[in-house]
């Protein structure tokens, strides 16, 4: 399968972690990473983001069984199509459009479904990913063999088989979901055997940096490395937790962005709520500060962490660089707490996260990048002992595979 993506990586994955610097070119665009995606289809009139944001616009769908059988059937196209089409034109026409669908059946995915979801795929999309299916990946609990895993395999088989009959000339990203080590090397065996060699891990709203989540990650790059395409490869971490608050910080350590050392090049938005009850998840969004003024959630991109802010203080502490008006961002929040506040964090954070990986990319330039990032109050010691471990193995097998190649 011929497609036009070309991925160079421009430096040696810096000091230590795994910090690769890419060129990536597809259709035309050209995108450096690392970077962080934005999310155009939050934005309203008026609302755009801050130029040197951005890279990577990322499109996100739910669809259901009924909702693709509506739109099949339905001439004008369906309301799948509006809504992707809006979140399309709110893209900068040179952003690498990435699109995202959730599947939310139990069921294996047919092939009139897979066939319609590879065309608007392929309709808005410069890369295709494979559908993310989080209800067949969480009902996984034995072996290879285990139903809902055999399940989850045929669906993506069905979903590349349509994308290579019907889109032979889009690039493909293959689809890694949170399960163990031997799923996960079982896939790349799948996608390999597609000519498919860029990834998309579903976090599930779980940190990417802690032990069950590294457990999967490090083997994943050590096999990169292993094939030895570990320079013309891409990563795309979707639904990473934002991380937790450590009460010992005062702060909440933004371990979506922490995963760029481990490798991944594009952080995406997380889409999965907290696993609560829907109550008590709106309950604590709406939640007020101390005194009963709401508080704004907002990315430090100087020290990669995430700080509730009173919104009486947000004009004092907002970034200098962005394309949103603190004021207007403050009156918004106090007049819907929770869904303009969810709505404008998500925006504010996406392009100051896009904004501190421009940061990273100009230090990983000069390959200094390291001892920046671990002087960071987000990078805690667990973080930069992942970064440690990751290279170690991945060094390991690079060094190996270049010496078998010898």
């Amino acid at each position: 399968m011929m497609t036009d993506l070309k991925i160079t990586t421009v430096n040696d994955f810096d000091q230590n972690g795994i910090f690769p610097l890419r060129n990536v070119r597809v259709g035309g665009k050209k995108v450096q990473t690392p970077t962080a995606a934005t999310i155009p289809g939050k934005l309203r009139e008026h609302e755009e983001f801050h130029p040197d944001s951005d890279g990577v616009s990322e499109l996100y769908r739910t669809v259901g069984g009924d909702d693709l059988d509506e739109a099949m059937r339905d001439p004008d196209g369906s309301q799948i199509n509006s809504d992707l089409e809006s979140q399309f034109s709110s893209a900068t026409d040179d952003s690498l459009k990435i699109t995202f669908t959730k599947y939310t059946e139990t069921s294996t995915l047919g092939v009139a479904h897979a066939r319609y979801l590879a065309d608007i795929h392929a309709a808005y999309s410069d890369i295709i990913t494979v559908p993310l299916m989080p209800k067949l990946v969480r009902n996984v609990e034995d072996d290879l063999s285990d139903p809902s895993y055999r399940s989850f395999k045929k669906s993506v088989v069905a979903f590349l088989n349509q994308v290579q009959e019907r889109h032979p000339e889009v690039p493909v990203m293959g689809l890694i979901p949170r399960l163990g080590w031997e799923f996960i090397d079982d896939l790349l065996g799948v996608y390999e055997a597609h000519d498919v060699t860029t990834y998309a891990f579903d976090f599930d709203r779980c940190k990417v940096t802690t032990g069950t989540q590294l457990a999967m990650v490090e083997p994943l790059m050590q096999s990169i490395a292993n094939r030895g395409i570990e320079e013309h490869t891409l990563f795309y971490a979707i639904n990473p937790s934002p991380g937790t608050r450590q009460q010992a910080l005062g702060v909440r350590p933004a371990s979506d962005i922490s995963s760029l050392g481990l490798g991944f090049d594009i952080i995406g938005g997380c889409h999965v709520s907290p696993r609560m009850p829907e109550e008590a998840f709106e309950k604590m969004e709406a939640e007020q500060g101390e005194d009963g003024e709401p508080e704004f959630r907002l990315f430090d991109r100087t020290d990669w962490v995430y700080r509730d802010i009173p919104v009486s203080d947000l004009s004092d502490v907002f970034p200098d660089k962005t394309a949103f008006d603190a004021e207007g961002v403050a009156t918004r929040v106090r007049r819907s707490p929770t869904n303009a506040k969810y709505r404008l964090q998500k925006l504010v954070n996406g392009e100051q996260k896009a904004l501190a990986a421009k940061d990273l990319r100009d230090a990983l330039a000069s390959d200094q990048a390291y001892p920046q990032v671990i002087e960071k109050l987000g990078v805690t010691d667990q973080t930069q002992s992942a970064y440690e471990q990751a290279r170690d193995g991945f060094d390991e097998e690079r060094f190996q595979s270049g010496v078998s190649d010898f």
